[in-house]
This record gives C-alpha cells, structure tokens and sequence, in this order.
C-alpha cells in the first residue's frame, strides 16, 4: 500500500490525507481478514478500498479518465484521430499524461 501512495504523491494534496488514512486502514482490514480466514469481511473491505482508491486517482480507469481530462484541457484533443499532444502540434504533453499508442481502427466488414 505504501508504495502506491508513494506513487500518487505527485497528486495527492493535503486534503487528500483522510482518504490516504482510509485506504491504509482497509488496506490493513484486509490483511487481518486475510489471515483469519475471513473471506466476506476481505471482500468487503476489497470493495470499499476501491471506492476510496477511485476517489483519490489510484486506479487505472480513474487515472485514465483523468489524463485525457488534461490533455483536453491542454489543447490535445483527447477525441478520435489522434496523437496531437505527443506530436507536440498543440503543445508539450503534461508530465502527468502517460503518452498511450491508439489501437488501429476496427473494419466493419461483412
């Protein structure tokens, strides 16, 4: 857990601490539960850490939404068509965007 937090450092801010305190917490639930063989109180902590995770940006999927959110907002686009943050057309990419490779579109053939 700890090594996670470290890594979301770069955006968690102060007012971030109670929630970083609740996934520490259930985080150590899990543990215990784990090792007293409680599977329905681990997996209800396992839920409610991932809600506290979405909430502080821990997750990918939340992580990812975020990203395109910064990048629209720095002029990338984020929409269909392209890499115009990383081409460096509309600007430098943010440090905080993870420059992705867009799969190739889909045919629609028969």
């Amino acid at each position: 857990m700890e090594s996670a937090i470290e890594a979301m450092a770069k955006w968690l801010t102060p007012s971030d601490a109670a929630s970083v305190q609740q996934a520490r917490r259930l985080a150590q639930v899990i543990d215990e539960a784990i090792f007293s063989g409680d599977v329905s109180r681990e997996m209800a902590a396992h839920g409610r850490l991932s809600r506290v995770l979405d909430q502080i940006g821990g997750t990918p999927t939340v992580r990812m939404a975020h990203e395109l959110r910064s990048l629209r907002a720095n002029g990338g686009g984020g929409g269909a068509g392209g890499d115009e943050a990383s081409s460096g057309e509309a600007g430098e990419t943010p440090p905080n965007v993870t420059s992705l490779q867009r799969p190739p579109k889909r045919s629609r053939g028969a």
